[in-house]
């Protein structure tokens, strides 16, 4: 009697053996039926994550999402392709929870329809992409966009562009490629702030009118800043380490911050270059005054 327990009991454990060993086998089939349900409907939109490409289909505006809970949120993804027929991009719609860092995986690519005709605030926030071209019938871009994307390296505006709003990149730290339009005319508070850049990438339009303050604060530069003489306005705190600014013919007014007592004051500024025909302004010896010689 005693022998046919054993038995039955060494059955039964290697019965339990054996169905462990088959319950091993099925998580890659839960995460291939998990992997299926990657995908649905959003509104009047399409979405899918394949081949860890995150694709958005369909016609018409992306809906805006309660608190960004989007349903394609917390999927995987390299590449970001979003269709023709979407007109526009919600807040929020790519935005991650943290700013990314050395060991986020970067999204190597992101492709935005011609249809797309508006971005929504955040839309890329805290977003590990590397590159983007702003399509030519983009007509607005909401608030700080890609505010602390850190690995975005290079942008490209096939629109036209007017203002670079606030915030527009700040956090960018390896930002080196910016091809703002020729379009733009005003750049505001923080645009540029904590974006570590090489200005020979970075070329100021030739309408442009107006920086605000902090506008290039903290922002690294090999070369020399050129202000087009189509600007007429800057703050004394514009400018973190750019080393040299050259200001052209039509600064009139650099207005004044609760940050710095004068356009001299700011950190690592080497010196500060006027052209000749600017009625309002003057340099000697790499330091700023009105041409009355008083310093600015």
């Amino acid at each position: 009697m005693i022998t046919r327990i054993k038995k039955y009991w060494c059955k039964a454990v290697c019965l339990l053996i054996a169905l462990c060993m088959f319950w091993l086998f099925l998580p890659p089939l839960q995460a291939q039926a998990l992997s299926d349900s990657d995908s649905g409907t959003y509104g009047t939109l399409q979405w899918s994550v394949s081949d860890a490409i995150l694709t958005i289909s369909g016609t018409g505006e992306m809906e805006p999402a309660k608190n960004g809970a989007y349903p394609w949120k917390n999927c995987s993804y390299t590449e970001i392709t979003v269709e023709e027929g979407v007109t526009s991009i919600a807040a929020y719609a790519f935005s991650g929870d943290t700013k990314p860092d050395f060991t986020t995986p970067v999204i190597t690519s992101v492709s935005l329809p011609e249809t797309l005709t508006a971005i929504g605030d955040g839309a890329f926030l805290r977003t590990p992409i590397q590159k983007i071209t702003i399509p030519a019938n983009v007509e607005t871009i909401g608030k700080y966009p890609f505010q602390d994307c850190f690995r975005l390296e290079q942008i490209t505006f096939l629109n036209d562009l007017e203002t670079v709003r606030s915030d527009f990149f700040v956090g960018c730290d390896f930002l080196w490629e910016v091809q703002l339009p020729e379009t733009v005319t005003v750049i505001e508070d923080n645009a540029f702030a904590d974006s570590v850049c090489d200005m020979e990438y970075v070329s100021l339009p030739s309408h442009l009118e107006y920086i605000g303050a902090n506008a290039f604060a903290r922002y690294a530069a090999a070369i020399p800043l050129v202000l087009p003489d189509s600007v007429t306005t800057i703050y004394d705190n514009s400018f973190g380490v750019c080393g040299t600014i050259i200001i052209g013919t039509g600064l009139q007014e650099i207005r004044s911050s609760s940050d710095h007592s004068s356009l001299q004051d700011v950190d690592a500024l080497k010196e500060i270059q006027v052209s000749e025909d600017n009625p309002y302004f003057t340099a000697k010896d790499g330091v700023l005054y009105n041409k009355d010689m008083m310093s600015d």
